[in-house]
């Protein structure tokens, strides 16, 4: 549930809205990450999110995609 919110909160974000402009990608961070030092967020899922959407990673066929650990220190 917490991948799919926020994987729905980007796209909120960078899509085009009958209330609201499309926002860009580092715009679309900026808010994403006031949200999670807000509490709001899981701070290592949105971590993980944001840098596979800078690497590209996001856009492979699950298949290619490299599984990722959780665990925190």
């Amino acid at each position: 549930a917490r991948v799919i919110a926020t994987v729905d909160f980007y796209d909120a974000l960078t899509t085009t809205r009958p209330y609201k402009p499309t926002l860009s990608r580092e715009r679309s961070f900026e808010i994403m990450n006031e949200e999670t030092v807000a509490g709001r967020w899981d701070p290592v899922l949105m971590k993980i999110f944001q840098e596979m959407i800078v690497s590209g990673e996001i856009d492979k066929p699950l298949s290619e995609i490299e599984p990722v650990s959780f665990a925190t220190a």
